[in-house]
């Protein structure tokens, strides 16, 4: 198994993709209750919380693999805010956010 998989590490999550910014980005999105965005550190991708996002009971999680990262193609120039511009274009309403490393 190829660890970018995400889509065994995050089974029972729908896999979607949003083209924002230049960029195809792959999210992983499941769950009921309030939304709660996870976003990886510099490097990483949506795998990284395939052990916390089975914890996350009571959540609409959207997890998305950063451009450049995972299976998200990368931004024509990569920034911190751009990253930002492209997460803000896939969400539709507000929600709690969790990040950890470059996107803490």
């Amino acid at each position: 198994m190829d660890v970018t998989d995400a889509t065994v590490l995050l089974a029972g999550l729908e896999e979607r993709l949003y083209e924002r910014r230049g960029a195809l980005v792959r999210t992983f999105e499941g769950g009921d209750g309030p939304p709660l965005l996870l976003v990886h550190g510099f490097g990483g991708a949506a795998w990284n919380f395939s052990e916390l996002a089975p914890l996350l009971h009571g959540r609409r999680l959207i997890i998305p693999d950063l451009p450049g990262h995972g299976a998200s193609s990368p931004l024509p120039a990569p920034t911190l805010t751009g990253f930002a511009d492209v997460l803000a274009a896939i969400l539709d309403e507000p929600m709690d956010v969790l990040g950890h490393s470059m996107a803490g």
